[in-house]
């Protein structure tokens, strides 16, 4: 299970640890990888939230990784002292955007109405990505 946090709590639990791991694929933590936090900043957009993570690999390589569109972030409820497991919720804005066309807020008129069924639409206009804290 998993709690919902607003992006202050977040961030004032990113700042209290060193290391990240993080998949590069959404919705599938395979291969993740360990970073060392150097850095990060977030922005408001009319899309939501967007996170900017300045990391170190294990060779001492800069990497920055950024999570767009940003409207949901829970922490998984076996979080402890030793690790904290996060989960942020991005959306598909191509996808969210056909999604709220097939339902009349919107009249953009991206793409062909049978291109996608809602049920898929709904299924796919999200990604969500892992990120796991430790010291």
């Amino acid at each position: 299970m998993s709690t919902t946090v607003s992006l202050e709590s977040f961030i004032k639990e990113l700042d209290r640890w060193k290391y990240l791991t993080l998949s590069f694929v959404p919705d599938i933590p395979d291969n993740e990888v360990q970073y060392t936090l150097v850095s990060h900043s977030s922005y408001d957009t009319v899309h939501g939230t967007t996170l900017i993570l300045n990391l170190k690999d294990n060779n001492g390589n800069p990497v920055t990784m950024s999570y767009p569109d940003i409207f949901d972030i829970a922490v998984n409820n076996s979080s402890s002292s030793m690790a904290a497991k996060y989960y942020l919720h991005c959306r598909v804005r191509l996808l969210d955007y056909k999604l709220n066309d097939l339902n009349g807020n919107t009249h953009i008129g991206i793409g062909d109405e049978e291109e996608f069924d809602e049920h898929t639409l709904k299924k796919n206009s999200k990604m969500t990505y892992r990120i796991i804290f430790t010291n």
